[in-house]
C-alpha cells in the first residue's frame, strides 16, 4: 500500500524520500493519506494500527525491526501534514 510506504520511510528517518514519492503518487492516483481513503484519523484509530504494525512478525516489523508503535503514530501523523 503507497501509504504504508510513506509511513515506512518517514519511521526509518527518510521523510525526504517519502515526500519525493507524492508527485508520482498523485500523477497515478494512490491515495496517500487516511482522507484520500476515506478513513477517520483518530487516536484510536492510530494506536490500533499502530499496535499492529508494531508487533513482532508483522511486515512492517520485519523491514524496521527495532520500531515502536510511538513512532509508527509519530511518522502518520507526519505523513498525514505531507
Amino acid at each position: 500500500m503507497a501509504y504504508g510506504v510513506l509511513v515506512q520511510l518517514v519511521a526509518e528517518g527518510k521523510e525526504d524520500e517519502a515526500r519525493n514519492l507524492l508527485p508520482f503518487y498523485n500523477k497515478i492516483g494512490l491515495p496517500h493519506s487516511w482522507k484520500q481513503m476515506n478513513l477517520p484519523f483518530t487516536d484510536e484509530d492510530l494506536r490500533v494500527v499502530a499496535d499492529f504494525a508494531a508487533a513482532p512478525g508483522s511486515p512492517f516489523h520485519a523491514a524496521v525491526p527495532d520500531v515502536t508503535a510511538d513512532q509508527i503514530i509519530d511518522a502518520m501523523r507526519t505523513v498525514e501534514a505531507f
